[in-house]
């Protein structure tokens, strides 16, 4: 990505979400970027109930899943939103 390389369907996926998606000021044009790219689909995301998160992530740890980790939550919006902030 920060070299120009873009796969085809980057630009239809942004178009897609981009109006319902907004960055924390200090995230790079290429992290967005990554947020759009589909070789990045599949997999990164599992959503949960809050009140069983911690029983899956310490489940995933114990089965060597040692990169699993809570990176947000859910919650109802009259609008659909994408929040993308940095974490730890």
């Amino acid at each position: 990505i920060a070299k120009g390389v873009r796969m085809g369907m980057t630009e239809s996926n942004q178009q897609a979400v981009g109006d319902n998606i907004e960055f924390e000021d200090g995230i790079s044009p290429v992290m967005q970027e990554l947020f759009f790219d589909p070789q990045t689909s599949g997999g990164l995301l599992i959503s949960i109930a809050k009140e069983r998160a911690e029983s899956l992530l310490n489940a995933l740890h114990e089965q060597g899943v040692k990169e699993a980790k809570i990176i947000g939550e859910v919650f109802a919006s009259g609008k659909p939103k994408i929040e993308v902030i940095r974490g730890n």
